[in-house]
């Protein structure tokens, strides 16, 4: 049996290496998204990698990869995206 889900407590931001905490935007709810902000600077120009996880309040992390199944169904994995800064 699957535990429920929880609402979001945490979401931190990685452009580097270390985990930075943003700034959750109004109430969490319970399986819904979750809007977030991170002002931050980048200071080297080039290709960088944004990564982001959530924690949710029952302490649950999301996991650095997703669980293998035939259909790729149900990824629930640290979410990364490639940028660019000029």
């Amino acid at each position: 049996m699957t535990p429920p889900l929880a609402p979001i407590e945490r979401v931190e931001v990685s452009t580097s290496g270390s985990w930075r905490q943003a700034r959750l935007i109004g109430e969490p709810i319970r399986q819904a998204w979750q809007r977030w902000e991170l002002v931050t600077r980048i200071n080297a120009f080039g290709s960088a990698l944004l990564r982001v996880r959530a924690t949710d309040k029952a302490g649950r992390v999301q996991p650095e990869q997703a669980e293998w199944n035939r259909l790729g169904y149900g990824n629930n994995s640290i979410q990364e995206i490639a940028i660019r800064v000029v």
